[in-house]
C-alpha cells in the first residue's frame, strides 16, 4: 500500500514538472505539506521526493527542501552535482554552501551524501554514481592513498568530471584534480610562530594515525620548523596515538595515558601542536584531569578552528583553514571539467593563525 501510495505522489509531481506547473528552479512542497494534501505519512512523502532526486528531476537539501532542477538543452533534466563527505563536521556547511551556490548560479542543483567515516559507505556512494545521471562529483574522501582507489578509478574511467578536496586520490592513470589547504606549509607556519614568537623549542607533533595524509603532511611541516630553526627533531616526541606498538593506550577522547608517557620524559615538551582540532581538545581535557595546566605547564595548538575552540574553558589557538574558499574553487574547477576544459592538478589555499589563551610566551 505504502510503495502505491508514493508512486501516485511521484506520478503526481512528476507530471506538474513535466508540464511546466512547477517550474525549472522552484521550491515544490514540503513533506508535510504532501502529507496533509495526499494523506500520506511522512515517510511515504519522502520516499517520493527521493525518487524524483534520484531519477534526476530535483534536488534536495536540508536547508532549501525539493527543487526542481533546470533543464539541459534538450529539454531533459540534467544530472545534478554529487558531493559525497566524510561526515558532517564544522568544515562542512561552509563548504558544501559556497559548492551548491557555484552551482547553481550555473544552472545545477548539488546532492550531499554522508559516509559517516565508512569506508564502505563511500565506496557504495561513488560506485552508485556510475549507474545514475550525474553532471560531476566533487568528494572529500575518508583517506586518499589508501582508501577507495578502484572506485574513484572506475568513476574517473566513467567519464564522470570528479574533482577532490582534502585529500588528493592517485589512481593508475594520473592524479584526480584536487582542492585543499597547503598542511605542510601549514604546520610549518604554526611550528615556527612557536619557536620564533613563543619561545619553544621543545615541542611535540600529536596525531591519531599517520594513515591520514593530512597528519602526514602537518607533520612534515613540523619536521621542518625544528630543522629550519637549528632544533633537532627527537622521535620521542612524535606519536600516532592509535598504534597498537606505543607504551600507552589512547583514543581519540582519551589522552590521559599519552599525557603521562610525555610529561614523564626525562625532558618533557613545552607545547604540542596537534593535526587537528578534536585532538587538541581532548588532550586539553585530559591536561586537566591530570592537573598539567594549560597554557602554565603546556601550551597546545590545533588545526581547523572548528566552532567549539574558541568556547573552551582555555580558547584554542588554531590554524584556520579556508573552507568556504575551498568548496567554492572545487565547485568552479568541477564545471570547468563539465564544460570540457582542464583544471590544474593540485589547488592550495593558505591557512590563518588564531591566537589564544593556550599558548603560554616563554622568557
Amino acid at each position: 500500500m505504502s510503495e502505491h501510495l508514493y508512486q501516485v505522489i511521484y506520478n503526481d509531481l512528476l507530471r506538474k514538472i513535466t508540464t511546466g506547473e512547477f517550474a525549472p528552479n522552484e521550491k515544490l512542497p514540503t513533506e508535510h505539506e504532501l502529507m496533509s494534501f495526499y494523506g500520506v505519512s511522512r515517510v511515504t512523502a519522502i520516499t517520493a521526493l527521493n525518487h524524483l532526486r534520484d531519477d534526476g528531476y530535483i534536488t534536495r537539501s536540508p536547508r532549501i527542501g525539493s527543487v526542481v532542477r533546470g533543464a539541459g538543452t534538450n529539454g531533459a533534466p540534467r544530472g545534478d552535482i554529487q558531493f559525497v563527505t566524510i561526515w558532517d563536521n564544522d568544515s562542512i556547511p561552509g563548504m558544501y554552501e559556497a559548492m551548491r551556490e557555484r552551482a547553481s548560479d550555473a544552472g545545477y542543483g548539488t546532492v550531499m551524501y554522508n559516509s559517516h567515516h565508512s569506508v564502505e559507505a563511500e565506496r557504495e556512494y561513488l560506485r552508485s554514481m556510475l549507474s545514475r545521471r550525474v553532471a560531476g562529483v566533487i568528494c572529500y574522501p575518508l583517506n586518499g592513498e589508501f582508501g577507495n582507489i578502484s572506485a574513484f578509478a572506475q568513476l574517473r574511467a566513467s567519464g564522470v568530471p570528479l574533482i577532490t578536496v582534502d585529500k588528493r586520490v592517485w589512481i593508475p592513470d594520473g592524479d584526480i584534480p584536487c582542492v585543499t589547504t597547503d598542511n605542510r606549509r601549514a604546520a610549518y607556519d604554526m611550528t615556527s610562530w612557536l619557536i620564533e614568537e613563543m619561545g619553544h623549542r621543545r615541542i611535540a607533533y600529536c596525531c591519531a594515525r599517520f594513515d591520514q595524509a593530512n597528519a602526514r603532511y602537518r607533520f612534515k611541516g613540523y619536521v621542518g620548523a625544528l630543522i629550519s630553526h637549528g632544533i633537532e627533531y627527537d622521535p620521542a616526541l612524535t606519536d600516532e596515538l592509535e598504534s597498537p606498538s606505543k607504551p600507552y593506550r589512547a583514543h581519540r577522547s582519551d589522552f590521559t595515558e599519552y599525557l603521562n608517557y610525555l610529561m614523564g620524559l626525562a625532558e618533557p615538551p613545552t607545547a604540542v601542536v596537534c593535526e587537528c582540532d578534536y585532538v587538541a581538545i581532548s588532550l586539553m581535557k585530559s591536561a586537566k584531569e591530570l592537573g598539567v595546566r594549560v597554557p602554565e605547564r603546556l601550551s597546545i595548538v590545533g588545526f581547523d578552528n572548528i566552532d567549539m575552540s574558541g568556547m573552551l574553558e582555555v580558547p584554542l589557538t588554531t590554524m584556520e583553514q579556508d573552507f568556504t574558499g575551498i568548496g567554492a574553487a572545487a565547485a568552479e574547477r568541477l564545471l570547468a571539467l563539465m564544460d570540457g576544459g582542464k583544471v590544474e592538478p593540485l589547488t592550495l589555499f593558505g591557512t590563518k593563525l588564531i591566537e589564544r589563551a593556550s599558548v603560554r610566551k616563554l622568557d
